[in-house]
């Protein structure tokens, strides 16, 4: 019996010693996030993710409106799909490019209306303005369109922010006038 009594508490042990390391595990990696969301809460470091966000978000217009004839197809999807998620960058540029540039644009007033940030979120909705200008081969801008949008952005698991919801509402048409012929 005494053999037996002391093999029997040996197991019980044993069991509550593993019982209690997951429950110190589990606790230890709900600090651990907790520690990471206390340090993302420091004013410093809202600041610097909110402005990574609206870096993101002028980096994908750039990429989406900027164009140029002369441009290397490979060398834009591959930006593209550091800026967006696979299947939007694969719907915009995938291999093979949909229909020809024909003109160079630039962007101009990039305007960036966001959600207030908060570090708990894992996704952003933002509306941008801005006007795009089209250019003629001397580089002289020959019309322009103002073009608001919406998308998403949503935090991937390396914190890195993609665009993964893209609306484009209707566009303005700027006309310039050639001041040659006033």
């Amino acid at each position: 019996t005494i053999i037996y009594f002391v093999y029997s508490s040996q197991n019980d042990t044993n069991s509550e010693n593993e019982s209690l390391k997951r429950t110190v595990n589990e606790l230890q990696k709900d600090n651990d996030k907790k520690e990471d969301l206390i340090n993302r809460l420091d004013a410093k470091n809202v600041n610097k993710e909110e402005e990574d966000i609206r870096k993101k978000a002028k980096e994908f217009v750039k990429v989406l409106y900027v164009t140029d004839p002369q441009m290397d197809d490979k060398k834009r999807y591959e930006n593209a799909k550091k800026v967006m998620d696979k299947s939007l960058a694969d719907q915009y540029y995938g291999d093979k490019r949909k229909s020809p540039i024909k003109y160079k644009t630039e962007i101009e007033n990039v305007n960036i209306y966001s959600e207030r940030y908060s570090p708990k979120k894992s996704d952003y909705h933002m509306y941008l303005t801005l006007t795009q200008a089209i250019k003629d081969n001397n580089g002289k801008i020959v019309s322009s369109r103002d073009i608001a949008s919406e998308i998403t952005l949503k935090q991937e698991k390396s914190n890195d922010w993609k665009v993964v919801k893209f609306k484009q509402f209707d566009e303005q048409k700027n006309e310039y006038k050639d001041e040659d012929k006033d």
